[in-house]
């Protein structure tokens, strides 16, 4: 599952919000991760299903670790600082991330949308 990098990429980047939280999101910001999830669970799906055929049981925990991840997800952008800029990027980042195809997000490799990359820089000034 290394090809979908950019996706541990991304949480580990909105993970780091759950510090330095003090305004809710809009529920635009929401759906975006609803459909970043999405997503990311079906290029896993896809992934895994693809290398070998999958027992109930290893879907079973698939299903659970995708679960835990958009869980993690959601928790990070529950709130974040009063930056109007950041949660900007914020929206940026999860609409470009969404918009890939499980090819795409497999292109970036190890890399991320130039959305992504602005917001991080964004989220820098936080830290």
């Amino acid at each position: 599952m290394s090809k979908l990098h950019p996706i541990a990429y991304l949480l580990l980047v909105l993970w780091t919000h759950q510090t330095i939280a003090d305004e809710p999101l809009s529920e635009s910001v929401h759906a975006s991760v609803q459909a970043l999830c999405n997503t990311m669970k079906a290029c896993t799906f896809a992934q895994v299903e693809s290398e070998k055929p999958v027992s109930a049981a290893m879907k079973k925990m698939v299903e659970q670790m995708s679960e835990e991840a958009c869980q993690a997800m959601h928790s990070s952008f529950t709130a974040m600082p009063d930056d109007k800029l950041l949660k900007e990027q914020a929206q940026a980042c999860l609409d470009s991330m969404s918009s890939l195809s499980c090819s795409g997000l497999e292109a970036l490799g190890s890399g991320t949308t130039p959305a992504c990359e602005a917001f991080e820089k964004r989220t820098k000034t936080y830290q």
